[in-house]
């Protein structure tokens, strides 16, 4: 947010006074923040860009990925009653409150 943030006063300060960006500094934080929750696009755009994972590592997760996909909670040692599939009885216990 940050980044977008500055890139905004960049621009703006070609062409406002430094004090008016000071008085706008909330406005222009609040509205980049709800761009980023209301447009998927938008949002998708600044995932991209705040990537925290360089594309190797990532094909390097996804090939981890693969090979463990088999693998189910329970067989890591979660609790049946967190793992949200069949054998949580989920169902059962909320229709027994």
């Amino acid at each position: 947010m940050a980044i977008f943030y500055g890139s905004c006063v960049r621009f703006y300060s070609t062409v406002v006074e430094w004090g008016f960006l000071q008085v706008m500094k909330e406005d222009l934080i609040q509205r980049l923040t709800s761009m980023v929750f209301s447009d998927e696009q938008f949002s998708k755009i600044v995932l991209s860009l705040c990537r925290e994972i360089t594309k190797e590592q990532e094909q390097k997760f996804c090939k981890r990925l693969e090979q463990i996909g088999d693998f189910k909670p329970r067989d890591v040692g979660i609790s049946p009653y967190l793992t949200l599939d069949t054998t949580s009885n989920l169902e059962q216990v909320f229709l027994q409150s």
